[in-house]
């Protein structure tokens, strides 16, 4: 149990720290020091910096992937889907804001192998997705449209979104939250064109 709460405690803390500094600017003795543990220790963990921060990331991603599958459920039907999908985004986005940092500052140090496992992830992630968006088709709940491009758009929907919400005051966020979703989904489910009765 040690192990696994040292290790734990490394990568948070590794996650603070690139976040903030970068990964050319980070140091392992600044990851030990914000984790309060030796130097020496990360390296009974981590053979590198390298291999700390790929861990990191890739526990990160991972996360994220097991909390949509933990929300969305297959007896759910296409509408809940999608709803579960667009607050999940958000209490991703608003709960990990270092999200932006991490990726941005860090993105020309992510080797070839770790970008090709990331990319594995975001496509299992997209055709899952796309297949909610055929069971609307089929359903006769949507029109026939692309599914893929309908899929992208809503997911690259939801990221701007959410990102920009996340950065609400905190005493504004969930009345902010709300406001979002629902203009999102109606705009999602119902368009934007005025229709006259």
């Amino acid at each position: 149990m040690q192990f696994a709460d040292t290790k734990w405690k490394i990568m948070q803390a590794s996650r603070k720290v690139f976040a903030e500094k970068g990964y050319h600017n980070t140091k392992m003795e600044d990851t030990a020091d914000e984790a309060g543990v030796g130097k020496g220790t990360i390296y009974d963990y981590f053979s590198s910096k390298k291999e700390l921060f790929e861990t990191m990331i890739k526990e990160m991603a991972t996360g994220f992937k097991a909390l949509i599958q933990e929300n969305i459920s297959e007896d759910m039907d296409f509408d809940e889907k999608l709803k579960a999908l667009a607050r999940v985004k958000f209490e991703i986005i608003k709960n990990h804001k270092d999200i932006e940092n991490l990726v941005f500052k860090n993105f020309s140090n992510f080797d070839e192998s770790l970008v090709g496992w990331l990319e594995k992830i975001r496509n299992e992630m997209l055709e899952y997705f796309e297949g909610v968006m055929q069971e609307g088709i089929d359903s006769g709940r949507i029109k026939d449209i692309n599914p893929k491009y309908a899929t992208l758009m809503y997911i690259g929907g939801l990221h701007f979104l959410s990102h920009y919400i996340c950065h609400v005051e905190d005493a504004d966020y969930e009345k902010e939250k709300d406001s979002a979703l629902d203009t999102f989904l109606s705009i999602m489910f119902k368009g934007l064109e005025k229709r006259c009765l």
